[in-house]
C-alpha cells in the first residue's frame, strides 16, 4: 500500500501516551514517519524529544 495513512485521536498535553506503529515493506524500499497536528499546528514529524521508552 502506498500513500498516507492517518487517524484521528484526542490527546491531552503532558500526558504520555503508549503508541505502537508498525510497518511492514515486502519491497525493501521502506520509509515510514510519525506525524502530529493540531488545529493549531501544521503537520509535522514527532520530534524525538517527545518520544519515550518505558
Amino acid at each position: 500500500m502506498n500513500g498516507e495513512l492517518r487517524a484521528t485521536i484526542t490527546l491531552s498535553a503532558g500526558v504520555k501516551y503508549d503508541i505502537k506503529m508498525e510497518f511492514i515493506e515486502p519491497c525493501g524500499n521502506a520509509h515510514a514517519q510519525l506525524s502530529w497536528s493540531s488545529a493549531s499546528q501544521t503537520k509535522q514529524v514527532v520530534p524525538n524529544s517527545r518520544l519515550f521508552t518505558s
